[in-house]
């Protein structure tokens, strides 16, 4: 994960659940307004607009 572009208050939120730069995750599923993030072993759902504020880089296999 590269870059969080939200408020202050969400931001140190997603840190606290280990959703933070350099953290590896993976992307579980796109359901309609969210999407399931595999994070440290954890599933953590974020809606539509968090989701639009994390900037992400794929890893090369």
């Amino acid at each position: 994960m590269l870059e969080v572009r939200c408020g202050e208050a969400e931001a140190c939120r997603l840190r606290a659940l280990g959703l933070c730069e350099g953290a590896s995750v993976s992307v579980l599923d796109t359901p309609r307004h969210c999407t399931l993030l595999d994070v440290r072993g954890s599933r953590l759902a974020l809606g539509s607009a968090i989701s639009a504020a994390i900037t992400v880089l794929p890893l090369q296999r």
